[in-house]
């Protein structure tokens, strides 16, 4: 179904262009401010629309910032992806709603912990591929896959932060979307869905251009981990009730 009043899909447009200016910033984060609200919304939102969008933004966002790309870093990343997509894939086959949405609330704080913790991460192969896996594996679930590659590139310049990041979720998302196709969630409805999430993401992408230069992400991280885990905990109060 879809949503269910324009004043629903107008909530759900602006939502996603705050998390989509707040990516084209940082580099991450519009699936993670924008998945655990509109999921409240329509459940069948995420994993597939949200992925779906966002990827019409990274290929966006790759091409503004494709100078600053790491191109090693896109390649170890993507390596770890592959299997952490494959298992994703499975793990979504297998669940029922309540059991998907379950799964989706735990994975959007577990997020908004990686986030939190901010440990520092040598920028290693090994490190690289491990953070792909995880990526992988909580980008096709959650639509939310950008907390663990963000950890190994914190101290990154902010255009290489976003530029690979960018790159990496563009290759991740291609991928996801495939296993998710297999999976049995990707068709016509969730095309129906994601083209509803496109106007925020092009809205909040062209704002973007203007708050790029002074958005700090520390600044900004608090409200983003706060909104995120409050969204999470409604999702899953509202399966429990």
């Amino acid at each position: 179904m879809l949503p269910t009043s324009p004043y629903e899909t107008i909530a759900v447009v602006a939502i996603v262009a705050i998390g989509a200016c707040i990516q084209g910033s940082i580099g991450f984060g519009w699936a993670m401010v924008a998945a655990p609200f509109i999921v409240l919304f329509e459940p069948d939102f995420v994993p597939a629309p949200a992925i779906m969008a966002g990827v019409l933004l990274v290929v966006l966002m790759t091409w503004r910032e494709r100078k600053s790309i790491d191109l090693r870093g896109v390649k170890w990343m993507a390596a770890g992806c592959i299997p952490g997509i494959a298992g994703a894939s499975a793990v979504v086959s297998i669940l029922s709603a309540n059991g998907f949405t379950i799964t989706f609330s735990i994975l959007v704080l577990l997020a908004v912990l990686l986030s939190a913790i901010g440990v520092s991460v040598i920028l290693s192969n090994r490190n690289l591929f491990i953070a792909g896996f995880i990526s992988g594996f909580m980008g096709t679930i959650s639509s939310i896959g950008g907390p663990p590659v963000a950890l190994v590139y914190q101290h990154a310049s902010g255009s290489k932060l976003r530029g690979t990041l960018s790159a990496f979720f563009l290759v991740c998302a291609s991928l996801a979307l495939i296993g998710l196709y297999f999976a049995g969630k990707l068709g016509i409805h969730e095309l129906k869905l994601a083209l509803i999430l496109i106007p925020g993401l092009l809205t909040g992408l062209f704002v973007s251009r203007f708050t790029v230069s002074f958005l700090d992400r520390h600044a900004i991280r608090p409200f983003v981990l706060a909104f995120s885990a409050s969204s999470a905990i409604a999702v899953f109060i509202r399966v429990l009730v």
